[in-house]
Protein backbone atom coordinates (compact mmCIF):
# COMPACT_ATOMS: atom_id res chain seq x y z
CA UNK A 1 0.00 0.00 0.00
CA UNK A 2 1.24 3.73 -0.65
CA UNK A 3 -0.37 7.10 -0.13
CA UNK A 4 -0.31 10.71 -0.41
CA UNK A 5 -1.08 13.23 1.61
CA UNK A 6 -0.24 16.97 0.90
CA UNK A 7 -0.69 20.61 2.43
CA UNK A 8 -2.90 23.37 1.47
CA UNK A 9 -1.68 24.83 -2.08
CA UNK A 10 -0.03 27.97 -1.19
CA UNK A 11 1.09 28.33 -5.06
CA UNK A 12 -0.43 30.00 -8.20
CA UNK A 13 -1.92 27.86 -11.16
CA UNK A 14 1.67 26.87 -11.87
CA UNK A 15 0.60 23.09 -10.15
CA UNK A 16 -2.88 22.78 -11.02
CA UNK A 17 -3.51 19.92 -13.26
CA UNK A 18 -4.06 21.89 -16.34
CA UNK A 19 -1.77 23.76 -16.51
CA UNK A 20 0.79 21.25 -15.80
CA UNK A 21 -0.16 18.45 -18.43
CA UNK A 22 -0.44 21.49 -21.01
CA UNK A 23 3.42 22.28 -20.29
CA UNK A 24 4.09 18.76 -19.99
CA UNK A 25 2.85 18.25 -23.85
CA UNK A 26 5.18 20.76 -24.93
CA UNK A 27 8.29 19.12 -23.81
CA UNK A 28 10.30 16.29 -25.71
CA UNK A 29 8.86 13.27 -26.63
CA UNK A 30 11.18 11.18 -24.65
CA UNK A 31 10.12 13.51 -21.08
CA UNK A 32 6.52 13.44 -21.60
CA UNK A 33 6.61 9.75 -21.40
CA UNK A 34 8.60 9.85 -18.42
CA UNK A 35 6.15 11.74 -16.83
CA UNK A 36 2.68 9.52 -17.99
CA UNK A 37 4.91 6.64 -16.79
CA UNK A 38 4.78 7.40 -13.39
CA UNK A 39 2.07 6.16 -11.57
CA UNK A 40 -1.04 8.29 -11.34
CA UNK A 41 -1.48 8.75 -7.31
CA UNK A 42 2.31 10.00 -7.32
CA UNK A 43 2.02 12.09 -10.26
CA UNK A 44 -1.00 13.75 -9.56
CA UNK A 45 -0.18 14.16 -5.42
CA UNK A 46 2.81 16.31 -6.73
CA UNK A 47 0.43 18.48 -9.22
CA UNK A 48 -1.74 19.51 -6.46
CA UNK A 49 0.86 22.17 -5.13
CA UNK A 50 1.64 21.40 -1.99
CA UNK A 51 4.66 22.50 -0.59
CA UNK A 52 5.29 19.51 1.41
CA UNK A 53 4.32 16.00 0.29
CA UNK A 54 4.90 12.96 2.03
CA UNK A 55 4.61 9.42 0.08
CA UNK A 56 4.41 6.18 2.45
CA UNK A 57 4.46 3.16 1.71
CA UNK A 58 6.84 -0.46 1.13
CA UNK A 59 10.20 -0.85 -0.59
CA UNK A 60 8.11 -2.18 -3.51
CA UNK A 61 6.21 0.48 -3.60
CA UNK A 62 8.30 2.74 -6.41
CA UNK A 63 8.40 5.95 -4.29
CA UNK A 64 11.84 6.21 -5.23
CA UNK A 65 11.40 5.92 -8.36
CA UNK A 66 8.39 8.20 -9.29
CA UNK A 67 10.13 11.12 -7.34
CA UNK A 68 13.25 10.68 -9.12
CA UNK A 69 11.37 11.33 -12.39
CA UNK A 70 8.93 13.98 -11.14
CA UNK A 71 12.53 15.52 -10.28
CA UNK A 72 14.05 14.86 -14.12
CA UNK A 73 10.60 16.22 -15.56
CA UNK A 74 10.18 19.43 -13.14
CA UNK A 75 13.67 20.44 -14.57
CA UNK A 76 11.97 21.10 -17.77
CA UNK A 77 9.55 23.69 -16.35
CA UNK A 78 9.64 26.99 -17.10
CA UNK A 79 9.58 28.34 -13.56
CA UNK A 80 12.16 26.11 -12.54
CA UNK A 81 14.70 27.89 -14.84
CA UNK A 82 18.49 28.18 -13.32
CA UNK A 83 16.81 26.23 -9.85
CA UNK A 84 18.11 23.79 -7.77
CA UNK A 85 16.88 20.17 -7.26
CA UNK A 86 17.96 18.58 -3.98
CA UNK A 87 18.06 14.70 -3.75
CA UNK A 88 19.00 13.83 0.16
CA UNK A 89 19.60 10.31 1.84
CA UNK A 90 21.13 9.82 5.28
CA UNK A 91 24.54 9.32 4.14
CA UNK A 92 26.65 10.32 1.06
CA UNK A 93 27.59 6.69 0.62
CA UNK A 94 23.57 5.88 0.49
CA UNK A 95 23.23 8.29 -2.65
CA UNK A 96 26.66 6.89 -4.14
CA UNK A 97 24.86 2.92 -3.92
CA UNK A 98 21.77 4.14 -4.93
CA UNK A 99 19.92 6.80 -5.84
CA UNK A 100 22.72 8.49 -8.23
CA UNK A 101 22.87 5.30 -10.15
CA UNK A 102 19.39 5.25 -10.27
CA UNK A 103 19.44 8.24 -11.77
CA UNK A 104 21.53 7.66 -14.40
CA UNK A 105 19.39 3.98 -15.53
CA UNK A 106 16.69 6.00 -15.82
CA UNK A 107 18.35 8.85 -18.08
CA UNK A 108 19.68 6.01 -19.98
CA UNK A 109 16.06 4.28 -20.20
CA UNK A 110 14.43 7.38 -21.63
CA UNK A 111 17.19 8.35 -23.74
CA UNK A 112 16.99 11.57 -21.73
CA UNK A 113 20.96 12.20 -20.63
CA UNK A 114 21.31 13.84 -24.11
CA UNK A 115 19.52 17.15 -22.25
CA UNK A 116 21.82 17.38 -19.26
CA UNK A 117 25.12 17.86 -18.71
CA UNK A 118 26.24 14.64 -17.19
CA UNK A 119 29.20 14.14 -14.47
CA UNK A 120 32.44 12.31 -15.66
CA UNK A 121 31.70 10.70 -11.84
CA UNK A 122 29.13 9.44 -9.73
CA UNK A 123 29.51 10.88 -6.34
CA UNK A 124 27.31 12.84 -3.74
CA UNK A 125 29.15 16.06 -5.33
CA UNK A 126 28.41 15.41 -8.91
CA UNK A 127 25.73 17.98 -10.59
CA UNK A 128 23.12 17.40 -13.40
CA UNK A 129 22.58 20.24 -15.29
CA UNK A 130 19.36 20.82 -17.65
CA UNK A 131 20.74 22.21 -20.76
CA UNK A 132 17.68 23.44 -21.86
CA UNK A 133 16.73 25.53 -18.62
CA UNK A 134 20.21 25.56 -16.37
CA UNK A 135 18.09 23.67 -13.81
CA UNK A 136 20.56 21.68 -11.66
CA UNK A 137 20.27 18.27 -9.57
CA UNK A 138 22.32 18.06 -6.89
CA UNK A 139 22.99 15.55 -3.92
CA UNK A 140 23.60 15.57 0.11
CA UNK A 141 23.80 13.35 3.02
CA UNK A 142 21.90 14.26 5.93
CA UNK A 143 24.16 13.39 8.53
CA UNK A 144 26.22 17.03 8.14
CA UNK A 145 22.63 18.83 7.17
CA UNK A 146 23.36 21.76 9.72
CA UNK A 147 26.04 22.95 7.06
CA UNK A 148 24.74 21.17 3.83
CA UNK A 149 20.83 22.64 4.12
CA UNK A 150 20.75 26.24 5.51
CA UNK A 151 20.00 28.37 2.81
CA UNK A 152 19.90 26.85 -0.29
CA UNK A 153 20.34 28.77 -3.30
CA UNK A 154 17.69 28.68 -5.37
CA UNK A 155 15.65 25.81 -4.39
CA UNK A 156 13.36 24.33 -6.93
CA UNK A 157 12.27 20.82 -4.95
CA UNK A 158 13.64 18.54 -2.62
CA UNK A 159 13.67 14.72 -2.72
CA UNK A 160 14.11 13.32 0.84
CA UNK A 161 14.42 9.24 0.53
CA UNK A 162 14.17 7.07 3.32
CA UNK A 163 12.34 9.80 5.85
CA UNK A 164 12.46 7.62 8.54
CA UNK A 165 16.38 7.68 8.90
CA UNK A 166 16.62 11.51 8.87
CA UNK A 167 18.00 12.94 11.88
CA UNK A 168 15.27 15.18 14.06
CA UNK A 169 16.60 18.96 13.31
CA UNK A 170 16.58 17.84 9.77
CA UNK A 171 12.99 19.09 8.67
CA UNK A 172 12.70 22.18 11.01
CA UNK A 173 15.85 23.27 9.04
CA UNK A 174 15.43 22.81 5.95
CA UNK A 175 11.70 24.05 6.16
CA UNK A 176 13.05 27.03 6.77
CA UNK A 177 15.65 27.44 4.49
CA UNK A 178 15.61 30.07 1.56
CA UNK A 179 13.21 28.53 -0.75
CA UNK A 180 12.01 29.75 -4.24
CA UNK A 181 8.46 31.06 -4.82
CA UNK A 182 7.31 27.62 -6.41
CA UNK A 183 9.43 25.51 -4.21
CA UNK A 184 8.35 21.93 -3.26
CA UNK A 185 9.48 19.20 -0.83
CA UNK A 186 9.00 15.48 -1.26
CA UNK A 187 9.23 12.80 1.51
CA UNK A 188 9.42 9.28 0.81
CA UNK A 189 9.38 6.64 4.24
CA UNK A 190 8.97 2.99 4.76
CA UNK A 191 5.49 2.45 6.94
CA UNK A 192 5.12 1.41 10.20
CA UNK A 193 7.28 4.37 11.43
CA UNK A 194 4.99 6.37 12.94
CA UNK A 195 7.28 8.44 15.56
CA UNK A 196 9.96 9.08 12.78
CA UNK A 197 11.17 12.73 12.48
CA UNK A 198 9.17 13.06 9.00
CA UNK A 199 6.10 11.88 9.97
CA UNK A 200 5.61 14.14 13.23
CA UNK A 201 6.98 17.30 11.40
CA UNK A 202 4.29 16.63 8.54
CA UNK A 203 1.81 16.60 11.33
CA UNK A 204 2.17 19.66 12.37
Amino acid sequence: KFFSKALENNYSDNYSIKNIENVVNQLPAEIQKMFYDIPFLYRYSCVKGAEFTLWEGGRVAGKTTSALKWFIVSTFFPWYVNQNFYVYRETDTDLHKTIIPSLNDMLAKYNASKYFEMPNSANSKSKYRNTITGANIRFGGTHRYETAVKGLPDMGMILIDEGERIPEGFFDTIYTSSRGQNSKIVCCLNPFFNKSPAKQFYEK
